[in-house]
């Protein structure tokens, strides 16, 4: 049975990212999107590297986000909210995690 106690929000995701690479790095690009489209889209790619160094991540992933998919009072931020689930799905990548999902996907 699906349980939403079994899963990790983002931010305590990157809070235990952070604290086993303080030199790490966290980003996201916008690497597809339509927001003229009768329901806007938008595809982002979130990587994390371990070190400043690093010249290829240690976890990439990508995360579709739809504004039909959202409720009206959180129509306005789905872009953000993409952003934090590929993120959150990179870093799963990375570090040890027990889902790749979190409560915001």
């Amino acid at each position: 049975m699906f349980n939403m106690d079994d899963y990790e929000d983002v931010q305590e995701r990157v809070r235990r990212f952070r604290v086993a690479y303080p030199q790490g790095r966290i980003g996201a690009e916008i690497i597809d999107k339509d927001l003229s489209a009768s329901d806007p889209w938008v595809v982002v790619s979130g990587y994390c590297y371990f070190s400043m160094e690093d010249k290829y991540p240690a976890g990439v992933d990508v995360a579709l986000g739809r504004q039909s998919f959202y409720r009206d009072n959180m129509k306005r931020w789905f872009m953000e909210d993409t952003a934090t689930s590929a993120i959150g799905r990179a870093i799963a990548l990375a570090i040890e995690s027990k889902t790749k999902a979190t409560k915001q996907n």
